[in-house]
């Protein structure tokens, strides 16, 4: 999955690929972040023609609210028909109550001022009625993406040309529920099931299988990294690849929540062709809706993960495929599923 638009960093886009960098991070107690985010964004708007899409991106809650705080202080200089999306990644969930009030008021404004209101795309939705609905307040759930897209992506340049659809046809580990942080109650009480239900898992705090298995999965898979690169390059191979190659020779992966619901777990398996095994989370129906277009497996409790289940959820799985090519919707695991969703309320009326 294409993560570019996800990528860390406080920045704003435009449809015409200008960008400005918006200081979201004032020393403490500074008063002077939203002034200065505002003259940012009155030179980003006036690069901006009628019909153009805005997307803004903030890496925490707190950096959420001075976009807000900006938005909802510049609808006079914001030309007709600008569509803006703002995407929003926090491990906590959002919008808090305050922040909900906050955003009313922007959109409010906007519709006042004749303009489309923004849209919110939030990574971990909060559970509260008033959003519960997925696009409901002009709030959408919005996926976490992948770790680190520039190793992915050389990881499937390596293996694709080798045979990857034969890797995927011949995937020989049932569940891959290692390499893991188990950090927090949630993976700890997966894994613990997990464990007792017959699968091989290692609870320690940074999973890894052991070498043996690791390099067994790396030669099968024909994925060896090369010497080609710097120092830092192989190192950073080393430590993803083998996890990579892990997850390619994998049926399902078991992605419990992290510190927060949604986990890159989750969308890396996805793009090594491998069925993510979640739990039905409380307060979360909004957040579930953005897995309708990806093939998942949810539990409500991980103790349902047998060996026996995953094989008839598998056979199940390729029953459907065998009678009609298009059975397993997965249109949510590339980017231009998603980038749709950012841009496509400049359609609006």
């Amino acid at each position: 999955m294409d993560a570019a638009v996800l990528a860390h960093g406080n920045v704003l886009y435009s449809k015409r690929g200008k960008y400005a960098q918006l200081s979201l991070r004032p020393p403490p107690h500074s008063v002077h972040s939203a002034p200065r985010s505002r003259q940012t964004m009155r030179g980003l708007l006036a690069e901006l023609t009628s019909g153009s899409v805005l997307l803004l991106h903030s890496n925490e809650a707190e950096h959420a609210g001075v976009l807000l705080d900006v938005l909802r202080n510049v609808t006079a200089l914001v030309p007709p028909r600008v569509a803006v999306s703002v995407v929003s990644r926090d491990d906590r969930p959002m919008p808090s109550e305050q922040a909900l009030h906050r955003w009313r008021d922007v959109r409010a404004s906007w519709q006042r001022a004749g303009l489309l209101p923004p849209q919110w795309f939030v990574q971990n939705v909060a559970g509260s009625a008033v959003v519960a609905r997925p696009g409901s307040e002009g709030i959408h759930p919005f996926p976490i993406g992948v770790h680190n897209p520039n190793q992915l992506r050389a990881f499937l340049d390596h293996v694709t040309p080798r045979g990857l659809e034969a890797q995927v046809a011949q995937r020989r580990t049932l569940l891959m529920c290692c390499c893991m942080q188990a950090d927090v109650p949630e993976r700890q009480r997966a894994l613990a099931a997990l464990a007792r239900n017959g699968f091989s898992c290692d609870a320690t705090a940074d999973q890894a299988p052991s070498k043996t298995i690791l390099g067994a999965a790396i030669r099968s898979a024909g994925t060896a990294p090369s010497g080609d690169g710097t120092e830092a390059e192989a190192a950073a191979r080393l430590r993803t690849w083998p996890y990579y190659a892990t997850a390619l020779h994998s049926r399902f992966v078991a992605s419990p929540a992290g510190h927060g619901r949604d986990c890159y777990r989750t969308w890396e398996a996805l793009a090594l062709g491998a069925i993510p095994v979640m739990r039905i989370l409380p307060n979360a129906s909004a957040d579930r809706s953005k897995f309708e277009n990806v093939p998942v497996v949810w539990v409500r409790d991980w103790e349902e993960v047998t060996p026996s289940f995953l094989r008839e959820r598998w056979r199940e799985l390729r029953r459907r495929v065998a009678e009609r090519a298009s059975a397993i919707e997965s249109r949510g695991a590339h980017f231009p599923f998603w980038l749709h969703g950012l841009t496509a309320y400049r359609h609006e009326s």
